[in-house]
């Protein structure tokens, strides 16, 4: 097999060959680890993968000693790289030495600042260089180390092989398993509009099955629903499941190959999927299926004989025919469930319980139901079914029992002074969860990309977006990203797109008909006392005052007195952008200001990361010292220090010389051109605070910003040397509702003192920023649903950044950043939809594919290029926040009327002037779709 695979000379598959049996060491050798095998074996997948590890630390080895490529070639033990050439052996000999000479300057320098922006970036640089040289998936040096490439594509190729055998005798075991918990037969009773679990004993279930007849009579009173449902997973497990293994359960395979000409394995169709569709057609077609799997009469017509252009196409036409739901109203059934000892379990939940489901209080309490109980109620309606049921509900089912909880007895049960008859609590009672899936959007193509190649990924994604053409878009949504405003979103619709400026703002203005609804708390600090006479501040749980019930339940409040309380304390207002920073949907409306404390901890948890790594917790006894100081508190030497500080972190400026202490020259880029200038410290230190331009700092005024000064020195009166500064909070007027700003410093004084593990540190921002994202996407999901309704179509979500650099650079800056959780979380949120196709290689699809796009059309616009996952997309960033939405001309510079005088001004369109680029990133992105 190794001998076949490679083109390569002889000694080296010798030696290849030879390794293999040595770390066999005469066991049975199999393709990798099995869960039936026993100990005697070896893993061919675990042998080649320690084989290149092994010669790849040998090589690195090696050439840390300055060698030269004669030795190299005397190597025998290292024949995956004792043949490359001259030029491959001094590319890697260049590198290793660059990176020897980086490890030791970063090893000698005292500058922490820089150690940790300059020289081990370019560290990292250099060591992904080198790395580059090896990586089979680098197409930049396809033709260097080609031995070692190809024995790594070898190893990549067993390793893919055993992957697809495990992952099936992992489902084979676990089917295995699941088969024996079936005892029950599950059907569905339907009673005044209430659903029921009616299970079967399993020796009735037969005799049962045989006694339901469909009818279509619509009887409310007593109906019976039950499943049938072929997949094409089932159909591929009926044909060769457990065939490999040698096991003799499968029964259907040797019965369909009286009839047809059956292959011995799924392998056979590698590559060829014509032919796998013809077989799986015929397989339909024999009579034995017809027989066992009850194949309704149109597959004959939509399944058998049609032509089908892939194996996708194929899959999606029989599982939209192969599901279907029966029913029955037939009154001898319900008796006969009585006679067979059927158990009926009532199905029920906060939001499905008899009070919520009554007529008269249906409209109250609609927009109250959680995701799963939607789409539990949509299941069931007419336009589902409609759809060859879009929605699907799984026929397998589990239910699991949980005991009461002591604790809540203890608390609250029977006999205790809090024992309330008529409260629900789920932890007092012993409780059966009905567990089962509910799939949507069943009718669209799903792929299995586990053991995928990249570009077979590529053409995957390309194949995907297809399927959303430009007509059926209607509008979209753009998210911008900053510091200050975390995401900043906009909407865009076509109708904005006028031939005149005078139309196009006329357009802009209507916001109640193309805009959304926003609720903003005008008082933060209001709090009201609940009915036990405990106070409750909005700013800490807004829904007890949005949620007209929960408001009158908690302060014993009539109807009247809450629509009074909710005009007084909320401001309405219809935009077409949002800062998602503190923003949140509570009970069907976006309060815009609704969760301030997530941005309050957040930047708590940045100023104690800083802090922790400024000071020195190795040590008991440190001779660092840090000072928290507000910016009109620094002296010279500190803003001196900072200076230096933004500038090493920002691309736009490259230092020439620092002889001087308080005057150094800089290459001062600008938009137009670029000088030499003299800058002083001093007056620079005010122009970064005061820049809205670069936003260096960020839109802040100076008095509002925080600073940690790290000194070296026992005494911190006489100390000279100042170590490090930067900036690690932002006050906002806001925050003073939760703490005021000497409880802030109180608190940001303790993380001086406090020791914490880096884990903890990481687990804690990241908290942090995951309930800030699940905020953001609870408000772009909430908004997509409006607008895909409203406008009677779907949107595109379009997001900046084929930067990754920049990403990193602001990550820098503030460790509370949220782009990359924000992406990830909105492609699970939309993938549910099936608008996002499955993502395998994110990185790749982003930045390979723009430069590729780049190279094809090199005097492109990068502007108009646009990368797209389905319905979400990426633009590139530039101009967006500085191009007027109307007239599209540059020089906003974060202003909040268009300086070319076109008449556009943000007011009472845009939450502020920085909404400006949420929209045109959506406006960009729609412009640009195809």
């Amino acid at each position: 097999f190794i001998h076949q695979k490679f083109n390569l000379q002889k000694a080296v598959k010798e030696s290849i060959t030879e390794d293999i049996k040595a770390k066999a060491n005469n066991k049975q050798l199999l393709l990798g680890d099995s869960p039936f095998a026993d100990t005697n074996t070896a893993s061919l997948r675990q042998i080649l993968k320690n084989i290149k590890a092994e010669q790849k630390a040998k090589f690195q080895e090696f050439m840390n000693d300055n060698p030269s490529l004669e030795s190299l070639k005397l190597k025998t033990d290292l024949y995956l790289f004792n043949n490359i050439t001259q030029a491959e052996f001094d590319e890697y000999a260049r590198l290793t030495e660059q990176i020897e000479a980086k490890g030791t300057s970063i090893n000698q320098c005292s500058d922490e600042t820089k150690k940790k922006r300059t020289l081990r970036n370019e560290l990292q640089t250099l060591k992904k260089a080198r790395g580059a040289l090896l990586n089979v998936a680098d197409k930049k040096h396809k033709d260097k180390f080609k031995t070692y490439k190809n024995f790594a594509n070898f190893y990549g190729d067993v390793a893919k092989r055993h992957g697809k055998l495990l992952a099936q005798l992992k489902g084979i075991e676990k089917e295995r398993a699941e088969s024996q918990l079936l005892n029950y037969w599950a059907l569905i009773l339907e009673q005044d509009g209430t659903h029921k679990l009616v299970i079967v004993p399993k020796e009735e279930a037969n005799e049962f099955r045989k006694q339901l007849k469909p009818s279509t009579e619509n009887n409310l009173d007593n109906k019976i629903f039950w499943f049938e449902s072929l997949t094409f997973r089932s159909l591929r497990k009926l044909c060769f499941g457990n065939l490999e293994n040698g096991t003799q359960s499968n029964t259907f395979h040797p019965e369909i190959k009286k009839e047809i000409q059956v292959p011995n394995g799924e392998f056979e169709f590698e590559g060829d999927e014509e032919k796998k569709i013809k077989f799986y057609q015929k397989v339909l077609n024999t009579k034995y299926a017809k027989q066992v799997l009850d194949i309704p009469q149109k597959i004959n017509t939509q399944i058998i004989g049609k032509q089908f252009a892939s194996l996708d196409d194929f899959i999606v036409a029989l599982e939209k025919i192969c599901y279907r739901r029966y029913s029955t109203v037939d009154e001898n059934i319900i008796k006969e469930l009585n006679r067979i000892n059927a158990q009926v379990f009532n199905i029920t939940s906060l939001d499905l319980n008899n009070e919520k489901n009554s007529k008269d209080k249906a409209e109250k309490y609609a927009h109250t139901d959680k995701r799963h109980t939607q789409i539990w109620k949509n299941f069931w309606t007419d336009d589902n079914e409609n759809n060859n049921f879009d929605i699907r509900l799984n026929p397998e089912i589990t239910i699991s029992y949980r005991k009461p909880k002591e604790s809540r007895i203890d608390k609250y049960g029977k006999g205790t002074p809090l024992f309330d008859q008529n409260k629900k609590n789920r932890y007092l009672h012993e409780q059966l969860t009905l567990i089962t899936t509910i799939s949507e959007h069943s009718n669209t193509p799903v792929k299995d990309l586990s053991f995928i190649s990249d570009e077979d990924f590529k053409k995957s994604i390309e194949e995907f977006n297809k399927t959303l053409s430009k007509d059926k878009v209607k509008f979209a949504i753009g998210l911008d990203n900053g510091e200050v405003e975390l995401s900043t979103l906009g909407v865009y619709l076509p109708q904005f797109n006028k031939p005149t400026n005078v139309e196009k703002i006329s357009e802009l203005k209507k916001t109640e008909e193309y805009g959304f609804q926003v609720f903003r708390i005008k008082d933060l600090s209001y709090a009201e006392n609940d009915t036990n006479g405990k106070p409750r501040k909005i700013i800490q749980n807004p829904s007890y005052f949005v949620k007209e019930d929960v408001y009158c339940r908690t302060f014993g409040k009539t109807k009247e007195e809450y629509e009074k309380m909710f005009a007084n304390v909320f401001e309405e207002k219809y935009l077409l952008t949002l800062d998602l920073t503190t923003a949140k949907v509570i009970d069907g409306k976006i309060i815009e200001n609704g969760d301030v404390s997530s941005l309050f901890n957040l930047w708590m948890r940045h100023a104690q990361r800083n802090i922790y790594e400024m000071n020195d917790h190795a040590k008991k006894e440190t001779s660092k010292r840090i000072i928290l100081k507000k910016s009109d508190e620094l002296n010279d030497e500190e803003k001196e220090k900072f200076t230096d500080y933004i500038f090493d972190g920002n691309k736009k400026y490259e230092a020439l010389s620092s002889d001087n202490k308080k005057t150094f020259t800089k290459m001062y880029w600008t938009d137009m051109y670029k000088e030499n200038k003299q800058i002083n410290a001093k007056s620079e230190f005010k122009d970064i605070l005061s820049d809205t331009k670069h936003r260096r700092v960020g839109h802040f005024n100076n008095k509002d910003i925080v600073f940690a000064v790290c000194y070296i020195g026992e005494d911190i009166q006489s100390v000279q040397i100042i170590f490090d500064i930067r900036n690690i909070f932002k006050l906002q007027k806001d925050f003073y509702s939760l703490k005021s700003e000497k409880e802030i410093f109180e608190e940001l004084e303790k993380y001086n003192k406090r020791t914490i593990s880096n884990e903890e540190l990481d687990l804690q921002i990241n908290k942090r920023k995951e309930s800030l994202v699940a905020n953001v996407v609870g408000v772009v999901d909430f908004l997509y649903k409006q607008y895909q309704n409203r406008f009677s179509g779907e949107g595109v979500i379009v997001k900046e950044g084929f930067n990754h650099g920049k990403v990193e650079q602001d990550r820098e800056k503030f460790s509370g950043n949220i782009y990359r959780i924000l992406e990830r979380k909105l492609y699970q949120k939309f993938q549910n939809y099936g608008l996002v196709p499955p993502i395998k290689n994110l990185m790749l699809l982003r930045s390979e594919g723009v430069k590729k796009d780049k190279e094809k059309e090199k005097d492109k616009d990068e502007t108009k290029i646009i990368r797209r996952l389905g319905n979400i997309c990426f633009v590139h960033e530039k101009g967006t926040s500085q191009e007027c939405p109307v007239c599209e001309k540059g020089g906003l510079n974060h202003t909040e009327v268009c300086p070319e005088n076109c008449g556009f001004d943000v007011k009472g369109i845009m939450h502020s002037n920085d909404g400006i680029a949420g929209f045109n990133i959506a406006k960009r992105g729609f412009n640009n779709f195809e």
